[in-house]
């Protein structure tokens, strides 16, 4: 995905996300029941997912450059770093998407949580 296809994700709110999530993952039929609204089972999706990724993303070079500096980032930057480094351990939803939601609650807060 291209910096301006993140961008435009990043546009969405975070209900459109967790709808698109859940949406895939009731398509793929992974992890999801098809009885949750597709934003319920984005929004169960996402909180399993983070947990699991936490220490991953937080103890990566790349994201621990991005807490450690003083220069401020573009967040579609952070997107791209979380995507990459979950990437391995991902299939079947959409990358950006989690990547984007695990963004918007702030890498710092993310990694000290």
């Amino acid at each position: 995905m291209n910096t301006e296809q993140l961008e435009k994700l990043d546009l969405l709110s975070t209900n459109e996300l967790l709808e698109l999530l859940g949406t895939e993952l009731q398509r793929n039929r992974l992890d999801a029941k098809d009885s949750d609204a597709p934003e319920v089972a984005g929004k169960k999706a996402l909180q399993t997912y983070s947990r699991t990724f936490q220490d991953r993303i937080c103890q990566s070079p790349t994201i621990q450059k991005f807490l450690q500096s003083e220069k401020t980032f573009k967040r579609v930057e952070i997107i791209a770093a979380i995507a990459d480094v979950i990437s391995g351990f991902l299939t079947g939803v959409s990358l950006a998407t989690v990547s984007v939601l695990i963004a918007r609650e702030g890498i710092s807060s993310y990694c000290d949580n």
